[in-house]
């Protein structure tokens, strides 16, 4: 995302402030990989069961949970239980306080703490580092929240 819009965000925030970007664990070409599924047309045929439906309740909420219940069970068997443990927000969040300690280290500034804007899951990375970290918090933006309890029902949406 910031290679797209690192120029505008820039601009938003200021040339006092670096941006920095990094891929959760699990995420792109992160490593160890981690997938929960077996190969890309497994991935497709989940995906394309969702169908952009809107949950109206009742059967549908039943249907997707427990879809999403048997995909994060299968997790643990597609991408290895040794994995998963290390797969998850707060392990992030402490990647997070490793990446920003380490920058301000670079700076000569030490002491400093986190200075982070996150949107959609990044609103749940930066709520988690504040809470697992308070001290270590300098500023935070969460944006375009990811709303959680439905989310941990297997189906996330982003609020205004």
């Amino acid at each position: 995302m910031l290679l797209i819009y690192g120029k505008i965000l820039q601009q938003v925030i200021g040339r006092h402030y670096s941006i920095v970007g990094f891929d959760p664990r699990g995420v792109n070409n992160t490593t160890p990989t981690f997938s929960c599924f077996e190969d890309a047309l497994q991935r497709r045929v989940f995906s394309e069961k969702e169908g952009g439906k809107v949950l109206a309740g009742g059967s549908e909420v039943a249907e997707t949970h427990s879809r999403f219940k048997a995909l994060s069970e299968s997790c643990g068997t597609v991408a290895g239980e040794e994995k998963g443990g290390y797969v998850n927000t707060a392990s992030v969040a402490r990647d997070m306080l490793e990446i920003s300690e380490r920058l301000w280290g670079l700076s000569g500034a030490r002491g400093r703490g986190l200075q982070y804007w996150g949107l959609s899951y990044g609103s749940v990375l930066g709520s988690t580092f504040a809470a697992m970290f308070p001290e270590r918090v300098e500023r935070i933006v969460v944006d375009g929240n990811y709303f959680y309890p439905v989310s941990s029902a297997g189906r996330g949406e982003v609020w205004d």
